[in-house]
């Protein structure tokens, strides 16, 4: 995802041949659909509120550059939020407008930006061409618009002739110590190819994608060990592994924990890195105090970041505190509307909150988007069951069963007379995470099974552990001596939660 030579900008196009005409063409019908082709930098003017939604770019030759853009888009939004006083808007649901034919101030006012940032990227000999305006959302005019011109090289030079030109068309002095921020966020072409490739296999969000990108971020480090956005990244997909796969928890306290602390050492004002840091202390080590500690940081260095009130949410959830997690997890679809761990989230403050009919109705909305996700059709089966809706929690366990690999009989046993050799049988063959055995359990009536598999969780300290001391579905194992003693440590991280009266 770069190289470099961004000083060549114009519009000669002759000697880059033919191959950058469509990207060229495409990027002047965007102009002349959705603002006004004779505004300049000079009608621009400060006034513009320096709330910015960054798109992604569009790869318009066919050079399959999506790689090399996802990576790019985040460095640009990274950039920006660096900028005291710039606010970037919808990082995560701005990648829902990928379409050619978008309307790029409509998406942008979508998200809540003033302005929207777009364009398009092509490649021909190894040299990028980027094309990029950026549009205000009220009265579509636009603002600025440049050409770049440059190899891998020189793409973090590239970044940040962007991202002083943009804070200057509204108005926002970057200062020397963001310049030094930008500085640190630079590295070898090898090594931003990895890690540009990761980042691209991280977003298909498959277990064996995720997989495949600790393999990528392995190779970046090993051309550049310095680069801390690559130990951030490597961080975060340990700590997103064991919501795929069967990933041990351990491994993510460890090299998780490592990779995020070795990237704050680099960048000690990595927002990312401090909220990453704050999700693996709160999921994994159940050090709610710390893992406030560095989501606070985080939202300090970055206060419009969605991903970090998204985990802010959550921490608030597992505390009992839902007042406090109600408002933050507004905030987060404030800033990233279109956000689906958000919407995951908030369905399931419903739940806490005690509305399982608008818990189960989001619920069923975010699967009929995300089929295959495991952890979510449990929560829909769980909901389901809660909510009093026999035949339909039916299916939805089914549904479930057969997403982990089960068939429909094994599904009708967990209904049976013996639910215990069901449940077994589903522990064994299938092997789903141990704190969803204990809410099945528990549901179907079998707290013997549910026991057992609160200790698994418990000393595997796995991620749904979190959930033991405040989710309703195992509300009825609250007051059994065994399981109060099991979930003790995880009750005393938490600040005073108290389901029965909000704070």
């Amino acid at each position: 995802m770069e190289e470099s030579n961004p000083g060549v900008r114009g519009s000669s196009l002759g000697w880059i041949g033919a191959v950058f005409l469509a990207a060229a063409l495409g990027f002047a019908i965007m102009l002349l659909r959705g603002s006004d082709p004779r505004a300049t930098d000079s009608e621009a003017t400060a006034d513009v509120e320096p709330v910015v939604a960054v798109l992604p770019l569009l790869e318009l030759t066919g050079s399959g550059d999506e790689v090399l853009a996802m990576a790019l888009i985040s460095e640009l939004q990274a950039g920006l939020a660096m900028i005291p006083g710039i606010e970037v808007r919808g990082r995560l649901s701005s990648r829902a407008y990928t379409d050619v034919n978008r309307d790029a101030a409509h998406a942008g006012a979508t998200l809540g930006a003033r302005v929207v940032l777009d364009g398009t990227i092509g490649n021909s000999g190894g040299i990028l061409r980027l094309a990029l305006r950026l549009v205000d959302t009220a009265d579509r005019r636009q603002l600025w618009s440049e050409v770049f011109e440059s190899r891998v090289a020189g793409v973090f030079e590239w970044r940040d002739s962007v991202v002083t030109r943009v804070a200057a068309v509204l108005g926002v002095k970057v200062d020397d110590a963001v310049l030094r921020r930008l500085a640190r966020r630079s590295t070898t072409p090898e090594s931003f190819q990895y890690y540009a490739s990761g980042r691209f296999r991280w977003a298909e969000g498959s277990g064996g994608d995720l997989l495949e990108a600790l393999t990528q971020y392995g190779h970046a480090l090993a051309a550049d060990s310095g680069f801390a956005p690559t130990w951030t990244a490597l961080a975060h997909t340990y700590a997103q592994l064991p919501r795929f796969t069967r990933f041990p928890s351990e491994r993510v306290r460890a090299d998780g924990t490592a990779a995020a602390r070795t990237a704050l050492g680099l960048d000690s004002e990595s927002a990312r890195a401090h909220a990453v840091l704050g999700e693996i202390l709160y999921l994994y080590d159940h050090d709610y105090t710390a893992g406030r500690s560095h989501l606070e940081r985080a939202l300090a260095l970055e206060p419009g970041n969605g991903e970090t009130l998204v985990r802010l949410c959550e921490l608030e959830m597992l505390e009992g505190r839902l007042r406090a997690a109600r408002s933050t997890c507004g905030r987060s679809l404030t800033v990233d509307p279109l956000s689906f761990q958000a919407a995951w989230l908030d369905a399931g403050l419903s739940r806490l909150e005690g509305n399982l009919d608008r818990a189960t109705t989001s619920l069923d909305s975010l699967r009929r988007l995300y089929p295959g996700y495991i952890p979510l059709a449990a929560d829909v089966a769980f909901a389901r069951i809660l909510s009093g809706d026999t035949l339909q929690a039916h299916r939805d366990v089914a549904y479930w069963v057969e997403l982990l690999g089960g068939d429909s009989t094994l599904a009708r046993e967990l209904w049976g007379d013996d639910r215990k050799t069901a449940l077994n049988r589903l522990a064994s063959e299938l092997q789903p995470a141990a704190s969803n055995l204990a809410a099945l359990a528990v549901l179907l009536g079998d707290h013997d099974v549910a026991l057992d598999a609160v200790e698994t969780a418990v000393e595997s300290k796995e991620a749904g552990a979190a959930r033991f001391p405040v989710y309703p579905e195992y509300a009825p194992l609250r007051g059994i001596a065994r399981y109060d003693s099991l979930v003790a440590g995880i009750l005393s991280s938490q600040r005073d939660g108290d389901l029965s009266s909000p704070d």
